[in-house]
């Protein structure tokens, strides 16, 4: 399946090796219960549709930006090049030969072969993270969970102790800043948010500006 942000997927799925090794993405010290913000209101263990909806957009206004090159607001075919002409044409409703922001964000790419953000695509995202971390499989993950999952050794060598302080520290930056009611345990929709943080700021990050290489 052709991933039109792969990168940023595998970013948040791999964010214990990212973080062992430094990537600034995540290694920010957020203070304590920093009040992250709750892109939906949840129900009950799943995000509500409408949340997941407005994530969703947010991340495609933010490709949508990255490939107009020369910021017209609009992405003429030879700026989309992540994407075959049979579908730049599918999202080119009003055939005009250029693709309107308003096309982009609601076009339905569930339907074809390439991964664009979307609901359904959010939720995936959220259950595959979910299972990496939750690793005794039960209902919340524990700053345990998240210290061990980080702390996976890199090849060929296993963590020094330095090394492995600083991954106990960025751990607990990151699981203190999505523990929003203190019971030192992530359930679902905190562990969604979080990871919606995370994936945002990477988006966000200077190597998403406009005008940036195409994502393949």
């Amino acid at each position: 399946m052709k991933n039109v942000f792969s990168g940023l997927i595998a970013t948040v799925l791999t964010l214990s090796a990212l973080s062992a090794c430094g990537t600034p993405a995540f290694v920010g010290n957020a203070p304590l219960n920093p009040g992250v913000n709750s892109f939906s209101t949840p129900s009950g263990n799943t995000r509500t549709n409408a949340g997941l909806d407005n994530i969703s957009k947010r991340m495609r206004t933010i490709l949508f930006n990255q490939q107009d090159s020369n910021r017209d607001g609009i992405l003429h075919r030879h700026e989309a090049t992540f994407v075959p002409a049979e579908l730049y044409s599918q999202v080119d409703k009003n055939k005009d030969g250029m693709w309107q922001p308003a096309e982009f964000l609601t076009f339905n790419f569930d339907a074809t072969s390439w991964t664009v953000p979307s609901r359904q695509v959010l939720r995936e995202m959220a259950k595959q993270a979910w299972a990496q971390y939750n690793r005794d499989n039960n209902a919340f993950i524990t700053l345990d969970e998240m210290i061990t999952v980080m702390s996976v050794a890199q090849p060929p060598s296993q963590p020094n102790a330095g090394e492995q302080q600083d991954i106990l520290q960025k751990a607990t930056s990151l699981f203190n800043s999505a523990d929003k009611n203190f019971d030192r345990k992530l359930d679902l929709n905190e562990f969604e948010d979080l990871q919606a943080k995370q994936l945002l700021d990477a988006m966000e990050a200077p190597t998403s500006a406009p005008g940036s290489a195409p994502l393949r």
